[in-house]
């Protein structure tokens, strides 16, 4: 079992990619933006996680996240090994 805690920081985002096996997050501070899908649109597409929300990345759904009006701490945890894989938009 693996735990990180990521600050993100306001205007930072991933771009789409997916991972080989689930990972859970818990928002501990601010608000944390996520989306799915490989059209990468924060503006548009990104969903608000809030601070004492829980999200489960599913392995293979592909997905992008960050922070848009403010800074977001998140605790992220699951079983490894786990690996990233990029994921090219749409043209």
């Amino acid at each position: 079992m693996y735990v990180m805690m990521s600050k993100w920081r306001k205007g930072s985002f991933s771009h789409p990619h997916f991972h080989s096996a689930d990972r859970y997050a818990y928002v501990l501070d601010g608000t944390w933006w996520v989306g799915t899908g490989s059209k990468f649109d924060p503006e548009h597409l990104a969903v608000p996680v809030r601070a004492g929300s829980f999200v489960t990345e599913f392995a293979k759904g592909v997905l992008w996240a960050g922070a848009r009006d403010e800074d977001a701490t998140v605790l992220m945890f699951g079983l490894g090994p786990v690996s990233d894989t990029a994921v090219e938009e749409p043209k």
